[in-house]
């Protein structure tokens, strides 16, 4: 059972089983992937789920919500020394749920984007029994500046 390993056991248990070529310089298990980019730099990529009743509640403040499912990535890519530059975002939602909700989470998410210097560039929208929200999330560091 996942629960007798944990999220960090599942994990790990997962990572035994990938194989990698030379363009991944570290892969999963860290704050981020970390890719060849180019000779000064490399390439940071990450993402980070949120999901209704495990993350957040549903009396949750929805801009807050929207502010931490950005934010959790950023700082991801800041533990690493880079900085973020692209996200993607990728939300799940009741087909009940009220266009305000919706609306605030998004002002959440874009406010904190535009505060870091991140650009939202894209996602994906589906139907689901909760609220999930998946943000994709790529950045730069220095070749030098990686801790």
């Amino acid at each position: 059972m996942i629960n007798k390993i944990g999220e960090f056991g599942l994990i790990e248990r997962f990572r035994q089983k990938i194989r990698t070529d030379a363009s991944v310089a570290a892969g999963s298990g860290d704050d981020c992937a970390v890719l060849q980019f180019d000779q000064r730099r490399y390439q940071l990529f990450t993402c980070d789920m949120l999901v209704e009743g495990v993350d957040f509640t549903s009396q949750d403040d929805p801009y807050l919500v929207g502010r931490k499912a950005v934010a959790v990535s950023i700082s991801d890519i800041a533990a690493c020394s880079g900085s973020p530059r692209y996200c993607v975002i990728s939300l799940g939602l009741p087909k009940n749920t009220e266009l305000k909700f919706a609306d605030r989470v998004f002002k959440g998410m874009a406010e904190t984007a535009r505060r870091y210097k991140v650009n939202i560039v894209g996602g994906d929208l589906s139907r689901s029994a909760r609220v999930v929200i998946d943000v994709s999330m790529l950045g730069v560091v220095g070749k030098n500046a990686l801790p």
